[in-house]
């Protein structure tokens, strides 16, 4: 639980101090709606680097671990990408199979049609490897769809990009 705790905490204080400082400087710069726009984006697009780098830290840890509840509470609940995210890391860890993430790049941050949904194009290098065998490496081109799920930024789906 303080694992949790300590893992949670930066991301709430992230927000409501992207909450506090937005508000102030939206009273500061009513009339200049092009540059409140561009702070916003900037800030959603901070706050989804965050949202990935938790998710793949959280993912590594779920599956040498089999402990999805860091996971899990950085994804949509109830949707199908959460359980499909707990049954690969309940398969993974049964298997014998660890992971290591060796890198990833975000190469963009789209805002979907809908507000609050965006589309962030990762490139990821990761390592797995089974009992008794060298790790493998491969790089995996995916794309998160994030949203905005009661004023918390999550990941609703994963899908491989080509």
């Amino acid at each position: 639980m303080k694992k949790f705790l300590l893992v949670l905490l930066p991301i709430v204080l992230l927000a409501v101090l992207t909450a506090y400082f937005g508000q102030t400087k939206l009273a500061n710069r009513q009339n200049d709606t092009d540059v409140l726009h561009q702070e916003a984006t900037k800030a959603d697009n901070y706050a989804i680097e965050l949202l990935i780098d938790s998710y793949q830290k959280s993912l590594v840890h779920a599956v040498n671990n089999n402990n999805f509840i860091l996971l899990g509470n950085l994804l949509l609940p109830d949707s199908n990408f959460y359980y499909v995210q707990k049954e690969f890391v309940e398969g993974q860890y049964q298997q014998g199979i660890t992971m290591e993430i060796k890198d990833y790049d975000i190469l963009d941050i789209v805002e979907g049609e809908s507000e609050g949904v965006y589309r962030v194009y990762v490139v990821e290098t990761i390592s797995k490897k089974s009992i008794g065998s060298a790790p493998v490496e491969e790089e995996l081109r995916c794309i998160f769809t994030v949203v905005n799920n009661d004023e918390v930024l999550v990941i609703s789906a994963k899908e491989e990009w080509f």
